[in-house]
């Protein structure tokens, strides 16, 4: 299944995207922590259904390997 990982500003604005394809909504969500360094969010989609949303900076104990 593809989905859509978004990567936008404190103000919500969308700097930029990925659309990949992932095997199961936990590793799309596993991939979206692990980028929530770059960004002051992350959303991660499914089609036009919103999973998660990730706010603030990641600790090294929110990321799993």
């Amino acid at each position: 299944m593809n989905y859509s990982i978004c990567f936008k500003s404190e103000a919500g604005h969308t700097q930029r995207s990925e659309f990949s394809p992932f095997k199961s909504d936990n590793d799309a969500i596993l991939y979206g922590r692990k980028c929530r360094g770059e960004t002051s969010i992350v959303e991660v989609w499914k089609g036009d259904s919103l999973l998660i949303r990730l706010e603030g900076k990641s600790e090294p104990s929110d990321v799993q390997a």
